[in-house]
């Protein structure tokens, strides 16, 4: 007993000061507390190494094992913006509490609906796909799953016991345009003034990203590659008279205190930007005539080269008259630079939201699972697996 007493002691004080008094913790297995009393540290006593907390549902209170406990940092932002499944999953921990009465559009198959629903009081699902809504009734009978238009605002607010919602949470595709996932917050927001909003879109986060914080997504240049180009890389380009060789030194990868996802945009963005001197070397030859007259050609005659400026009003006047370019290519293809620059992404979200609302939107930034630096591999399953191993232990064999 002394022993695993003494353990969880050790597990805390390792983590030096895991919690303070007045932090909201999860409890694995029981629901969302606060932390009311240090951590016990006189070895005598029965609750040594463990924290005293009173749980938000009943005002209970109990001594909890650190290890058992999770720190829950909910926001006092208006919209909560995830990039990934994992992330979104991850925001409804921190900020859905058993008081809230929340509705899903998006619920799909009802996986998350149901994590929602051990936390909160009362959720409700809506997918406009008749056919994943017969699955999620399937699967977790004892929710509420309807096949609805999250923008008939008039038919989700009848589902709600108490004719409004504290908490929508929005999973329309990751993949959403930008116009239809402003579009849904627009409406919910209007509806609904009270509720707080947590949303999955790749291209809204990339945008938020490249107009929050401008500098990560373009302190990396010459472009990053990833840990394993720490060394020069060498970009050969030919043409019709000769060969140019052309080094970029790689540039240090993007801090480890960034999250999962904002590591994922600038290495994504940096990628997209090595390729713009390939394109530009590509293009020199055909602009200029001559090999090495069309390269020099590209530094002092204007005519070798398309002006800038039209250059620019063609772009816009393509992106008018067609589907707008996907935010999540924003960040390496004018969309993150655009951002920083007052460019036409950071006019898309200013006319979308308006100022008021994107100043009271936040990118999730406590995610479980930290970036990945080292590239993963893929591991072979079944025979596949069974071959490699027989050849690897054959490798193995001493030679007769």
């Amino acid at each position: 007993m002394a022993q695993a007493a003494q353990a969880n002691a050790d597990s805390c004080t390792s983590n030096i000061g895991c919690f303070s008094v007045g932090d909201i913790v999860d409890v694995k297995g029981h629901g969302r507390a606060s932390v009311i009393e240090p951590l016990e540290q006189l070895p005598d006593s029965p609750h040594f190494g463990r924290y005293l907390v009173r749980y938000h549902e009943d005002g209970t209170t109990y001594w909890c094992r650190p290890k058992l406990m999770r720190r829950m940092y909910p926001t006092d932002k208006r919209v909560l913006v995830a990039r990934s499944t994992a992330a979104y999953r991850d925001a409804l921990v921190h900020n859905v509490d058993r008081p809230d009465v929340c509705l899903e559009i998006g619920c799909h198959e009802g996986l998350t609906t149901n994590i929602i629903s051990n936390r909160a009081s009362f959720v409700t699902g809506v997918d406009t796909a008749a056919e994943v809504v017969v699955i999620a009734r399937r699967r977790h009978p004892h929710l509420a799953f309807h096949q609805l238009d999250g923008l008939d605002v008039a038919a989700t607010a009848a589902l709600s016991p108490t004719g409004t919602y504290t908490r929508i949470c929005i999973d329309i595709s990751g993949k959403a345009p930008l116009e239809l996932i402003c579009q849904m917050i627009a409406v919910q927001r209007s509806a609904f003034p009270a509720a707080s909003l947590i949303v999955k879109n790749e291209q809204l986060f990339d945008a938020l990203l490249a107009r929050q914080q401008p500098q990560l997504v373009q302190r990396h240049d010459p472009p990053f590659r990833g840990p394993e180009a720490h060394c020069n890389m060498h970009n050969n380009t030919n043409n019709n008279h000769g060969r140019q060789e052309h080094t970029h030194q790689a540039a240090a990868p993007p801090p480890l205190s960034l999250t999962r996802d904002e590591y994922m945009t600038c290495m994504r963005a940096t990628a997209r930007r090595s390729l713009q001197p390939q394109h530009r070397d590509a293009a020199g030859p055909s602009s200029g005539g001559d090999g090495g007259e069309g390269v020099a050609a590209r530094g002092g005659t204007p005519s070798a080269e398309p002006p800038p400026t039209t250059a620019t009003s063609s772009a816009a006047t393509t992106s008018a008259t067609t589907t707008p370019t996907p935010a999540s290519d924003a960040p390496g293809e004018g969309g993150a630079e655009g951002e920083a620059e007052g460019g036409p992404a950071g006019c898309r979200l200013e006319v979308l939201l308006g100022e008021a609302l994107l100043a009271d939107c936040e990118l999730f930034r406590h995610q479980s699972q930290p970036p990945r630096t080292r590239p993963h591999r893929r591991q072979s399953k079944g025979k596949d697996s069974a071959v490699a191993g027989e050849r690897e232990i054959s490798s193995l064999r001493p030679l007769s």
